[in-house]
């Protein structure tokens, strides 16, 4: 006996849950017989709660499934099978690729695993939307391929039979295996009424299925028709079905759009926003929808210690973005480093000064980080070996823990058991003193080691740096399930797992394209030419879907918080198409613009504000600024200034110089050092007062001058130290190619210069030393010397001369520009150009002052230009109501020593 499906569209917004409940509440209160089916598993928890708030009494729950789960329970019931882990998976499938001498990913299994992750979702794809795969190997030819895909796509069918013939013999199963099993098999259902709700955009098989079950029960189904509702009426329409649309009696939302300066902030706004939401909502009726996991903590951070109330956190988290997945890299790190039973400090470091190491063994840390450091410093040594780094008084636990990373790793197996060790030692002493996440956390970690274990490749020796890349890519991908159990308190959700909840009031984070829709990303093997061709869904109908479950969560609440953000410039971020489309329809019914009108919140943290580092110019600091200006400023001192006024204070007027660490190889100032000395020495013995004029021959001298300089400047005891030699030669080999054209006679090389200006009474002497000056068409040329110069550029004319930032921003840096100033007043010369000559990235950026720079058609300084500004500078360090400030805004924060006192972070 066939059944005839009723199906209704209800308009929103509108409570489903209620809806069903209202519908099952017919039945007693025995539900048993019933069936519900939904997307995804969170309405399961609401429903019971619904039906809980309506019986006020003891009743049999309906069966209640998400999709896969029922699917899956419909295959066990008639045949045994298990879901295969997809490291398996891919094992497999690289085999059926050798057995066919297909070698177009390499032989290790390291470098297949993505392509092989990348492959069955195309089987899955093609398979779930029931494409003939013959089709595919003939339709390629029409796409715009590469070949090594098109290669792929010739053999996709054979391999998609043999793989699927081999996992189905080793009774396992994938999803589109699952859903192909399912079409292929007769199964049995006897259930008094069948409830599917909420479903969208549905792909071929899965129709298939539900169709099945259809014929089987009387069947309901249930949709919620929003902004975007295309595919609801394309899937009734394809399949011929009829349908009853039912208008919503519900107000509309109440949306309100949030702009703030950064997500942050928003993790701030909603904590004082909360407190006054909580006063009159039922909290479990307020969600909290956050698309981008990586903002969670941050969120709890600020929301977790200040409200007083439950929450419950019901979202995917990646593996990816837990402490515990740093933790394995940085063991991975020790590994690769490891060499004749030896580690390489700088990742044994890393690895035990992890946040959990250190909060566990501070004292043994400290004590490793200073052993290794002394040896580095006395013996230039950077590889160690236990018995090296260890102290008899060292806790056991923390001893079992470093000698886990001495030991050689083979196998997953082999991982598997060192990591659980440490993990376990970890988990003991920490658990209790951080957050809930970190149980969570753990807890699963366990959980994915249990699975791994369970694979058949457990056992396969690797190389270490492929285990790694097998191990990592395979742990990037693991979702941890928050699921948010028992219901209490606020909800803390993500975008599909709040699908269909009944929320009273909504906070959507993170309205970021990018974010929210993500951004389109590039399938190889399905890219968007072979997509038309072969009817497969597109991005934009991808697309849909995000705009699909956006719009069911918002019509459906009673109050809507949209929160984007920008930056102070409103650069560098765009709010979601999603709100561009509410806000435009909102400023169409009021007939005029509101984006202005939103509301923009930025909050600065309070303790930021108190620990703010503002060094006022008092009597002592204006005194030891005037010793200064007697001895002289450098000239690299003031482009200092530039970048920050409280770095200025503490490198150059303090004196605080940054603490030596650890050198890796050789210190970066001594080898800027030595290879100055060696251009000096070289350039005046081969070219003093004669045409500069390199050719292989010199070349070839020069690099053997800088082998034998090498040798007498850093000695060869140190270990690792003829890497670098090989590889400096190699650099400045490549150096030399780029500046062989360079032309001009050189007339001196490290030229010392100063000069005295007078800035409100005060003798203030600015000095320096030239690396070269070189003669060129009649005038002089001034040239510098680096080591390395991502930030140098021409230093071009400001619009504002006493606008320090300004300054930074378009001259980089003074230095030229001051020694062409300085020396050209001193031997009254005509100095024209200037050149920073930067050793690391081999570039040669040489200009002429005064120039127009086509490309950007900003004009380089001249020297009376760089007279002004230097005066301006020199003038605003000597005002004493200008006090030394943190600047942050010029970018060059990431590798400051004063970074954590500074205040600004």
């Amino acid at each position: 006996m066939k059944f005839e499906p009723e199906i209704v569209i209800y308009k929103t917004p509108q409570n489903i849950l209620e809806k069903i409940c209202d519908e099952i509440l017919k039945e007693g209160d025995d539900f048993s017989e019933i069936l519900i089916i939904f997307p995804n598993k969170r309405p399961k928890v609401y429903l019971k709660k619904i039906l809980h708030e309506k019986l006020k009494k003891p009743f049999i729950m309906p069966q209640v499934f998400s999709f896969q789960e029922f699917a899956y329970k419909v295959l066990v019931e008639k045949e045994s099978f298990e879901f295969i882990d997809i490291l398996d998976a891919v094992y497999i499938l690289k085999d059926i690729f050798d057995k066919k001498d297909k070698k177009i990913f390499g032989e290790k299994f390291s470098d297949f695993f993505e392509w092989g992750l990348r492959i069955l979702k195309a089987m899955d794809e093609l398979i779930m939307n029931e494409v003939d795969f013959e089709k595919v190997k003939i339709l390629k030819e029409y796409a715009d391929i590469p070949e090594n895909v098109k290669a792929i796509l010739d053999i996709l069918k054979e391999i998609k039979e043999e793989f699927c013939d081999e996992i189905l013999r080793r009774k396992k199963i994938l999803d589109f295996i699952l859903f192909k099993k399912l079409k292929e098999m007769d199964f049995d259902l006897d259930y008094k009424k069948v409830i599917f709700a909420g479903f969208y955009a549905l792909l071929p098989l899965e129709e298939f299925f539900i169709k099945r079950i259809m014929d089987k029960c009387p069947t309901k189904m249930i949709f919620l028709m929003t902004r975007e509702s295309d595919a609801i009426f394309k899937f009734l329409k394809k399949n011929g079905f009829n349908y009853k649309i039912v208008e919503s009696e519900l107000e509309r939302p109440k949306i309100n759009f949030i702009k703030l300066n950064d997500f942050y902030t928003q993790s701030i706004y909603i904590r004082e926003k909360l407190k006054d939401v909580l006063k009159s909502r039922d909290a479990t009726k307020i969600g909290i929808i956050l698309p981008e996991p990586l903002h969670l903590e941050s969120l709890i951070g600020e929301i977790g210690t200040d409200i007083d109330s439950d929450f419950n956190i019901s979202m995917g988290y990646s593996f990816r973005l837990t402490p515990l997945f740093s933790l394995i890299r940085n063991f991975f790190e020790v590994r690769k480093s490891s060499k004749d039973n030896k580690v390489y400090f700088s990742s044994l470091l890393n690895f035990v000064n992890h946040p959990f190491i250190i909060s566990c063994f501070k004292d043994e840390v400290i004590k490793i980080d200073n052993k290794v450091k002394n040896l580095n410093q006395e013996k230039g040594k950077v590889y160690f070996s236990f018995n090296e780094v260890v102290e008899d008084s060292f806790d056991r636990e923390f001893l079992f823990i470093l000698n886990c990373v001495f030991v050689e790793v083979k196998t997953i197996k082999n991982f598997i058991e060192n990591m659980r060790e440490i993990l376990g030692i970890l988990y003991k002493r920490i658990k209790g003193k951080e957050n809930t996440l970190f149980e969570i956390f753990m807890n699963e970690t366990f959980e994915i080691f249990n699975k791994l274990l369970q694979t058949e490749i457990k056992d396969i020796e690797f190389e270490i740096e492929d285990l790694s890349k097998i191990i990592l890519f395979y742990l990037k991908r693991e979702i941890i399930p928050l699921r948010g159990d028992p219901l209490k308190g606020f909800q803390i959700i993500g975008v599909l797992e709040a699908r269909l909840i009944p929320f009273e009031v909504i906070f959507f984070l993170d309205l970021i394209e990018g974010i929210y829709p993500k951004s389109y990303k590039y399938d190889p093997i399905l890219p968007e030419s072979l997509r038309k061709i072969l009817n497969l869904p597109s991005y934009k109908e991808n697309e849909s879907i995000y705009a699909y479950n956006f719009y069911q969560i918002v019509e459906n609440a009673h109050e809507v918080y949209l929160l984007f953000y920008e930056d102070e410039k409103n650069e560098g971020y765009s709010e979601s198409r999603f709100i561009q489309r509410l806000l435009w329809e909102k400023e169409k019914e009021e007939r005029r613009v509101l984006y202005d009108e939103i509301p923009f919140y930025s909050y600065t943290p309070l303790l930021t504000k108190e620990k703010r580092k503002v060094i006022e110019k008092d009597e002592t600091v204006i005194n030891i600024l005037k010793k200064k200006g007697e001895e002289g400023f450098h000239v690299t001192e003031i482009d200092e200034y530039l970048k920050c006024p409280f770095s200025f204070y503490q490198k150059v007027i303090l004196e605080n110089k940054e603490e030596k660490g650890i050198e890796e190889d050789i210190e970066s100032t001594k080898l800027g050092e030595f290879l100055h000395r060696v251009m000096e020495e070289f350039y005046i013995m081969n070219f003093k007062d004669r045409e500069i004029r390199w050719n292989d021959s010199l070349k070839n001298n020069f690099l053997n001058f800088l082998s034998e300089k090498f040798d007498e400047f850093f000695g060869k005891e140190r270990e690792t130290l003829w890497v670098r030699k090989e590889y400096l030669i190699l650099k400045m080999g490549k150096f030399i190619e780029k500046i062989k054209e360079e032309k001009g006679i050189l007339r001196s090389v490290e030229v010392r210069v100063e000069e005295v200006m007078n800035i409100d009474g005060l003798e203030v002497k600015i000095k320096g030393k030239i690396d070269r000056i070189d003669e060129l068409f009649g005038s002089f040329r001034i040239v510098d010397y680096k080591s390395s110069g991502s930030n140098l550029n021409y230093p071009c004319v400001p619009s504002n001369f006493k606008d320090r930032r300004e300054i930074k921003e378009e001259v980089k840096s003074l230095q030229i520009p001051i020694y062409a100033l300085i020396y050209s007043k001193m031997n009254d010369s005509l100095v024209k150009r200037g050149a920073y000559y930067i050793f690391s990235s081999g570039e040669i950026k040489e200009f002429e002052f005064g120039e127009v720079i086509k490309r950007t058609k900003k004009s380089v300084l001249n020297l009376k230009e760089a007279e002004e500004i230097l005066f301006n500078v020199l003038t605003e360090i000597y005002n004493k109501d200008i006090p030394f400030e943190p600047d942050s805004k010029t970018g060059n924060c990431k590798s400051c020593p004063y970074r954590g006192i500074c205040g600004e972070f």
